[in-house]
């Protein structure tokens, strides 16, 4: 065990103080360093936990006031944790009872712990949803996880504490739009090998705003950021063209 700590990161007007545990805990698995990748990784053997920081709570200051991270979480769930920074960045883990975030220096970093925050309270009220399929209803997680923490985020402004100082509106807007576009090419991504090369839903269902082409590439750019030039990437721009 490590000794209790604290790290302050200043944003701005923000101060934004980060209470570590000294426990290092677990938020997820990943295949070994050593797995060799092949179509027949349906398995868990060859899987090593991932282990971060723990947090005990994040505040964040102003000369207006002072929030508690862990103060949004609903009362029954009081026992799920932060954990952070770790390189998958922003998540919730539900199995584990884990929020994980990313490097908190970055804009849009405590946008991104709002809307996990959020995944705790959709993933807890519509835990029995069984009305919808897969991907449509990790759609409406995630458009309802994003606005649960625009609703947090927008309340702490109009209270004076701008979380995040250096995005405005529009900021705001491509940030959560990115996120949802990502979502929808991952499952594209799956898609594509789940039915050996057809994308047959072309619909959008996680940004049902408007799109340009070149954002989409963009996007797709970043995500395939190793395989650009794959039948796979070819595939995924084509679906969003038909």
């Amino acid at each position: 065990m490590h000794k209790k700590r604290t790290e302050i990161i200043q944003k701005g007007d923000l101060k934004i103080t980060v209470i570590y545990t000294g426990n290092e805990v677990v938020y997820g698995y990943a295949y070994a360093d050593s797995h060799v990748m092949s179509d027949d990784d349906y398995g868990d053997d060859d899987m090593v936990e991932k282990e971060g920081p723990e947090v005990e709570d994040i505040l964040i200051e102003n000369k207006t006031g002072t929030i508690h991270l862990s103060d949004l979480l609903p009362n029954k769930l009081k026992d799920c944790r932060f954990v952070g920074p770790v390189d998958c960045g922003d998540g919730y883990k539900e199995s584990e009872r884990v929020i994980t975030f990313g490097d908190l220096h970055i804009d849009g970093s405590i946008l991104g712990i709002l809307h996990e925050v959020g995944h705790v309270w959709i993933n807890e009220r519509y835990h029995s949803d069984g009305s919808l399929n897969y991907k449509k209803k990790m759609a409406k997680y995630e458009r309802h996880a994003w606005g649960h923490a625009l609703s947090l985020f927008n309340q702490f402004k109009r209270d004076g504490l701008n979380l995040e100082p250096n995005f405005d509106a529009q900021g705001i807007k491509k940030f959560i739009k990115e996120s949802l576009l990502s979502h929808e090419i991952d499952h594209r991504y799956d898609e594509y090998f789940s039915s050996e090369g057809d994308i047959k839903n072309t619909d959008m269902e996680f940004w049902t705003g408007g799109v340009s082409e070149e954002e989409i590439d963009d996007m797709i750019k970043e995500f395939l950021k190793n395989d650009l030039n794959s039948e796979a990437s070819l595939a995924i721009s084509k679906s969003f063209r038909k």
